[in-house]
């Protein structure tokens, strides 16, 4: 479930969508334009609210920093499926709203939805969101 997915999406957002955009507008405009519908298209996922798409919104903008640092589509998609792996696989936490079944354990937060992502799951707590910005920076 989670390869399909993660290529889909880099392939949509990252792929030659963003190519066209980076060549027509410039690559701040593809970047920005590509990672808002990124976020927007995670708005229909359970759990979903504005603060949601926003920091899903910022993990199209890290997804896109690892495509334009390496100049490598995979990269951007390795590192998609790395992170959703590392949610669902490792910690058996929901990804973007999603929640998997979870065999044996599986992550409690213990803090308010801000911080932890609540339902959403950890990449919507404010953790994830320093985490993405410094490894943007």
């Amino acid at each position: 479930v989670l390869v399909p997915a993660a290529l889909t999406e880099e392939l949509l957002f990252r792929g030659y969508p963003f190519l066209v955009l980076q060549e027509s507008a410039g690559t701040w405009p593809a970047l920005l334009l590509t990672s808002a519908v990124f976020g927007l298209v995670h708005a229909q996922n359970p759990n979903a609210s504005p603060a949601f798409v926003l920091v899903v919104a910022g993990a199209g903008i890290f997804l896109g920093a690892v495509r334009l640092a390496t100049g490598s589509l995979w990269a951007a998609f390795a590192a998609h499926l790395a992170w959703n792996f590392a949610l669902t696989g490792v910690l058996h936490a929901a990804v973007s709203g999603a929640a998997f079944p979870t065999p044996g354990y599986r992550v409690v937060d213990a803090g308010p939805d801000w911080l932890t992502g609540g339902a959403w799951g950890p990449e919507g707590g404010a953790g994830a969101v320093a985490g993405m910005l410094a490894a943007t920076w």
